[in-house]
């Protein structure tokens, strides 16, 4: 019999009033066992599997299966002309954790594409913890896919750290599962480190999302920008943590963060914590929150051409997410994105 714990995940920086009840969440979960996966990519990138890493809250969740570490390298100064491929796919009721480094030596460049899928209708969990690190002058783009059926859990962790004028560009989109809880730490060690981290989900039916970034700005003049967008329908529940943090010593450094919610019905919980630390005085920060439904002006257009609100409302969402999994950078992913939504959500 599978051995249950309790995990606290996505805690906050800083504490906010407890009754709000949104300083960390608390999600149940069995003892997993590793996923076996499959690696595309050019010949020029190390791979190799070490012991167990240390991960915070993972070491709890890798107690018992001692789940070893996925190491991914990319040479001094190689520029990769196709995406590095990570294929994750689950079956009905596996409770699975993986375990993945990359490390982007100095000048290196190249792009990263993870995708999750399968699990069915029964209850199971997909863990990914991923950690990152740029050396200096190195540029990684990494597209996180997770398109789970829809009895999985998915917990994420992204954590990173970019030295001077590295650049790292995170787009995941959260499309399937049960209860989704994503989260990441990025570190901007190096002056004139950059990074753009995106946001894409859509929540229907019952689904729980529950989410938490913070960027940490270390070194001067650093860079950041986190975007999140998405769509909240029937009765899903979002939660939405989003910190940018100014330390000591990241003199003009400047952090920018904004999220765009559709809203498509009258029973759904949408929460928003944006966060500024500031421990430097020569820094600037922006946060800023769009909550919307569709417009009237819009809605009436369809109707005269014969389209309900109803099939209205789901063209536009699929618009909207097409807008971002259009990005991911191999082709054959996009389509089946595609597929999967259409199957999922009846347009």
């Amino acid at each position: 019999m599978a051995q249950n714990m309790t995990l606290t995940v996505n805690q906050l920086p800083v504490q906010t009033w407890n009754w709000l009840g949104m300083n960390e969440s608390l999600v149940s979960v069995s003892v997993p066992m590793r996923q076996e996966w499959k690696l595309q990519g050019p010949e020029q990138i190390r791979y190799t599997q070490t012991a167990q890493g240390n991960v915070q809250v993972w070491d709890k969740l890798d107690e018992q299966e001692k789940c070893p570490v996925d190491m991914i390298e990319l040479p001094a100064g190689i520029t990769l002309d196709n995406p590095i491929q990570i294929s994750l796919s689950y079956e009905a009721g596996q409770q699975r954790l993986n375990r993945v480094q990359i490390t982007a030596q100095e000048g290196a460049q190249g792009a990263v594409v993870i995708d999750l899928s399968g699990g069915g209708q029964e209850p199971g969990m997909a863990a990914l913890s991923l950690q990152v690190q740029l050396e200096r002058g190195a540029k990684l783009r990494i597209f996180q896919v997770q398109r789970l059926g829809r009895g999985m859990l998915h917990l994420c962790d992204i954590s990173g750290s970019c030295k001077e004028q590295a650049q790292l560009e995170l787009m995941q989109l959260q499309l399937g599962g049960a209860s989704v809880y994503s989260g990441g730490e990025i570190k901007l060690e190096g002056k004139e480190s950059r990074v753009q981290a995106e946001l894409g989900y859509w929540g229907r039916g019952e689904q729980k999302l529950d989410f938490n970034y913070v960027v940490r700005h270390m070194g001067e003049k650093s860079q950041s920008q986190m975007t999140a967008s998405g769509i909240l329908q029937d009765r899903a529940w979002k939660l939405f943590r989003g910190t940018i943090d100014f330390q000591q010593g990241a003199k003009g450094a400047q952090g920018e963060e904004q999220e765009n919610v559709l809203l498509l019905g009258d029973h759904i919980v949408n929460q928003t914590i944006p966060l500024i630390l500031c421990g430097e005085e020569d820094v600037q920060g922006n946060h800023g929150a769009t909550i919307g439904q569709l417009d009237e002006e819009m809605l009436f257009y369809f109707a005269s051409r014969g389209i309900s609100p109803e099939q209205a409302q789901q063209m536009l969402s699929h618009s909207r997410m097409e807008a971002l999994y259009c990005r991911i950078p191999q082709e054959n992913l996009v389509g089946q994105v595609a597929e999967f939504l259409e199957q999922e959500v009846e347009v």
